[in-house]
Parts: C-alpha cells; sequence; structure tokens
C-alpha cells in the first residue's frame, strides 16, 4: 500500500474520533512542529533505522514526547506510528491532515505563477474569482514564474487555468499550423 494511503487511514481515524475544530487545528500544528524536529539528520536516521528496534524507538518517542506539552491526540498518534514502526509516514500523515482538514472546512488551496510580483489587490480579486469558480474558500501560494512571458498560471487541484501570453502564443501557432495543413 502507498504511504499517502497509509497515512490518510490515519487521519480519517482521527477525524472520526474529533469533532472540534479547534482541536483538529492543534494537532495540526503540534504534528507541524513534531515534523519539523523529525527533519534533524540525526533523529530521520533514528526513526528509519531497520537496526532501531520498533520498541526502542517507541521508548525514546515516549520520553520525548512527554517533556513536549503536546495533547493526548497528538502523543496518542505518534506513539501509535512508533509502536507500528511507521513514523517514516509523519511528513504524509501532515499532508493528509491538511487535507482533510481543509476538506472539512471547505478549503481549496492552490498555486499561482506569475511574472511579476503581485499586489495585494490583484491577489484577492485571483483569490475571489477562483472561490467563485470552486464555491469554496481558496487559500493561494502565490510565485514568480519569468519564463511565462506575461500572465499567470493558477493551479488548484488537478485544474489549471492558464492565462499566461506563452501558452496564449502556443495555441495561435497550434491554430496557425492546422490551418495551413
Amino acid at each position: 500500500m502507498k504511504r499517502a494511503n497509509i497515512a490518510r487511514r490515519y487521519v480519517k481515524a482521527m477525524f472520526e474520533l474529533v469533532t472540534d475544530g479547534r482541536q483538529l487545528e492543534l494537532t495540526l500544528n503540534e504534528l507541524r512542529q513534531i515534523l519539523v524536529v523529525f527533519e534533524d539528520k540525526e533523529i530521520s536516521r533514528f526513526i528509519v533505522s531497520p537496526v532501531v528496534a520498533a520498541t526502542q524507538k517507541l521508548e525514546a518517542i515516549s520520553a520525548a514526547l512527554e517533556a513536549k506539552g503536546l495533547t493526548e491526540l497528538t502523543k496518542n498518534l505518534l506513539l501509535l506510528l512508533a509502536k507500528r514502526n511507521r513514523l517514516m509516514l509523519l511528513s504524509k500523515v501532515v499532508e493528509a491532515f491538511q487535507a482533510e482538514l481543509d476538506r472539512s472546512n471547505g478549503v481549496v488551496r492552490g498555486s499561482v505563477k506569475s511574472t511579476v510580483n503581485l499586489d495585494p489587490e490583484e491577489r484577492k480579486q485571483i483569490e475571489n474569482k477562483v472561490g467563485a469558480f470552486f464555491k469554496k474558500d481558496v487559500i493561494l501560494k502565490f510565485s514568480t514564474e519569468p519564463k511565462l512571458v506575461g500572465g499567470l498560471v493558477a493551479t488548484v487541484g488537478s485544474f489549471t487555468f492558464d492565462d499566461s501570453i506563452s501558452s496564449y502564443l502556443k495555441r495561435l501557432n497550434d491554430n496557425l499550423n492546422r490551418g495551413t495543413n
């Protein structure tokens, strides 16, 4: 089974246990903090090492979590992952958790690439148009891409809105080539 599918199963179980949105947000933030710690090279080597027994990992994680002051939900998830020797899935669990939280809150996420930095008003207009299309709240990540020549490309899920000059020129070229053949 793929790692993302396994991670989704853990997240689905957590969402069935908790109905309080604030608790879910808190858990997500705690998981992100732990993920940063797990990205340390020595810690990640310890986590993925087949030489270290799952019980040793469980004991080490348990001792480390006591001092962190995490919620029971977060502690239990991390201990369960350690017990099942699946701590290496934590990044996928965080991704799946964010996706499930977004889904439950009616939020979609995406990215927008443009040739220049967009001012806040332009960003808001784009978010409003994309939000109206999906009929959901939208959180977009904006970046610059000089190769676009002009315009922008917005990607949300499997949808791509390409309003760049480079794609316009490509379509124009394709249409002209079709007309001559």
